[in-house]
């Protein structure tokens, strides 16, 4: 399977998952669920930063839907959601703000490289360091 998930920090509150070659949305639900019980096994807040810059999915055509419905599936204690994207995937992240505003409000998009400093921000409202250089 072409993506990679795994906890990113020693204290288990990041998930980071990277999205390499072409995928397929069973394998996107795949790691949706295998997130979704890493998080639903911690008392806490846990955050995701998805890498999608490396890969390609099969079809985009299902992808607001998906999206949607993968968000749906994780535990109460998710926090916030930091793409890495590569420009298809900021339109579509964009758009999906717009189609669920609700679930959309813990998506953030980035550029390479931005996802330690946004995830920090948008968890504490002040800049820490940098916890992953993606």
């Amino acid at each position: 399977m072409p993506i990679i998930n795994q906890w990113d920090d020693e204290a288990e509150t990041i998930i980071y998952g990277e999205f390499s070659g072409k995928w397929t949305w069973d394998e996107f639900f795949e790691t949706i669920n295998k997130s979704s019980e890493m998080i639903g096994t911690k008392p806490y807040r846990c955050d995701v930063i998805a890498n999608m810059r490396p890969g390609t999915m099969e079809s985009a055509a299902p992808a607001l839907y998906n999206a949607r419905e993968a968000m749906r599936m994780f535990p109460e204690n998710f926090g916030l959601l930091v793409v890495v994207i590569n420009p298809l995937i900021g339109m579509l992240a964009n758009v999906f703000k717009r189609f669920d505003a609700q679930l959309g409000s813990k998506v953030v998009s980035v550029r390479l490289g931005r996802a330690g400093p946004r995830l920090d921000r948008k968890r504490t409202g002040q800049r820490f360091q940098v916890m992953r250089r993606v």
